[in-house]
């Protein structure tokens, strides 16, 4: 139990039953190393809301209390969630750890949290009520403010909404080991009760699937951005769908990014020239970067959509089509992952994390992650895709 308690106070309300011996000295040289890395790479080091010094303090004096690799492993992942930055993980977890995304996403501000988007068009059961624009007010039973206060993180300020935003989402995406039951208000005033492990998230086999709607080729990519044959298929696709009137390009289901070697020969397809798609920039140096003519070319109408769960290579392909004017983008706010990202192990753990090397800019020099659609759609819980609604009205009205 002594040593249940002295967890408690190091990383927060979680109790573990590993008891390897741990080499104190290893992990400080690795804190020390991870500390030095992103004070010198990570591109947003020192832009956020976070007490860099309490960082150093805090921390260095936790590891002596550290009992076992359980321990090693969430010590770093609660200093990398202090930064408040999804593009920011270790690129290993246990079943303590946080999940990465939930199928549903809030937005706090001040006291009140109140979810935004729900991933319908990806939902495949288990969400039987109207929970858009409801108040969390619960999570495991426990008041939903008093998490956000005591989410492991200890050098950050949760007076901040982007901060309480972003942990309040990690909350709902929740540890891999417990439940996740939420108490809601819905917007009628009426007490519901949601388990999110009862939704049931489809898994597309292929790369991507297509169809036509009123003459209009309809393109959804399968979270399948970094994938090599993408490309391929991608083509093949348009191919069969030369003789639509437009075509609606759908992103919303790129959660974990991907490759710009994948999505500049996608958007290649709809230019007949090179072009600037996007800006990049590190410590060292700017830089611009292009995407060329692909063939077949497509001349038609392109509308883009984008939601909650476009990420990173899908939130560049949509900030690139509108800056270079190719398309048009319809949807909400994305999932603001910021930057390109590299991968670094530690020296004495064989797993390590990723962090953000290259702040990705809109050719206008924009930050990517700030980018939001021009044409908005409101999200409600009517069985018609709003979305696909919209694409197609558009593209029929500009004919």
């Amino acid at each position: 139990m002594n040593r249940l308690i002295l967890f408690f106070l190091l990383l927060g309300n979680v109790a573990f039953g590993q008891t390897n011996i741990v080499d104190k000295l290893k992990v400080r040289q690795d804190f020390e190393k991870l500390m030095s890395n992103l004070e010198t790479n990570y591109v947003y080091y020192n832009t956020k809301d976070v007490d860099l010094n309490c960082i150093e303090s805090y921390y260095s004096q936790k590891i002596d209390s550290i009992k076992n690799s359980t321990e090693v492993l969430l010590f770093f992942e609660y200093i990398l969630d202090e930064f408040y930055d999804s593009h920011l993980h270790l690129n290993t977890s246990n079943k303590f750890s946080y999940r990465l995304y939930s199928p549903i996403f809030v937005s706090t501000i001040g006291d009140k949290t109140e979810i935004s988007s729900t991933w319908k068009d990806q939902i495949e059961s288990g969400l039987n009520i109207n929970i858009t624009n409801a108040e969390i007010l619960t999570f495991n039973g426990i008041n939903f403010n008093e998490l956000i206060e005591k989410f492991p993180t200890h050098c950050q300020n949760k007076n901040n909404n982007e901060v309480r935003t972003w942990i309040s989402n990690k909350i709902l995406s929740g540890r891999r080991n417990e439940p996740r039951i939420v108490t809601l208000k819905t917007k009628t005033g009426k007490i519901e009760t949601l388990d999110i492990d009862k939704i049931k998230i489809r898994k597309d086999t292929n790369l991507l699937s297509y169809k036509i709607i009123d003459n209009i080729g309809v393109i959804r990519l399968n979270n399948s951005l970094g994938e090599t044959k993408t490309k391929e298929e991608f083509k093949q696709a348009l191919n069969n769908l030369e003789e639509t009137n437009g075509i609606i390009l759908d992103l919303r289901n790129t959660v974990d990014g991907g490759n710009t070697n994948i999505a500049y020969p996608i958007a290649g397809h709809f230019t007949n020239k090179k072009m600037i798609f996007q800006k990049y920039i590190n410590k060292q140096e700017n830089f611009d970067d292009y995407i060329k003519t692909t063939k077949p070319k497509y001349n038609k109408p392109l509308i883009v959509l984008v939601g909650r769960w476009t990420g990173s290579v899908g939130e560049g392909l949509a900030s690139g089509f509108d800056g270079t004017g190719i398309g048009k983008i319809v949807g909400t706010e994305m999932l603001k992952l910021a930057g390109a990202t590299k991968s670094y192990k530690f020296s004495n753990f064989n797993y390590g994390y990723q962090y953000s090397y290259i702040e990705v800019l809109h050719i206008t020099g924009y930050p990517r992650e700030k980018f939001v659609p021009k044409y908005k759609v409101v999200c409600n819980d009517d069985i018609e895709d709003e979305f696909i609604k919209e694409g197609i009205r558009m593209i029929n009205h500009q004919k």
